[in-house]
């Protein structure tokens, strides 16, 4: 597991500013490739775990908006798309 020290402060700036944004540009239930995005997936996926395991991700309800499957595609839920205004959308 990744500690926050591993982590730069460019790559928490990009994964809470704009990987959703860029994860909204895609059509629901459409998942992305990983390797398209970053260019080291299981690295990817560490910074993503941390961030969920710290409560990033998450909407107004707590439930965790972002989904990884089979450690190769990400995508945000589809039901969090559709019930909320992803516009104004921010993490804390």
């Amino acid at each position: 597991m990744i500690e926050y020290e591993e982590i730069t402060p460019e790559e928490i700036q990009i994964y809470t500013t704009k990987l959703v944004p860029r994860l909204l540009r895609v059509p629901p239930y459409q998942w992305t490739r990983i390797d398209d995005i970053a260019k080291d997936v299981s690295r990817f996926i560490e910074i993503c775990q941390y961030l969920v395991d710290r409560g990033y991700f998450q909407d107004d309800k707590g439930f965790v908006i972002i989904t990884v499957k089979e450690d190769k595609f990400v995508r945000l839920d589809p039901m969090y798309i559709r019930r909320h205004d992803t516009k104004t959308f921010r993490i804390p």
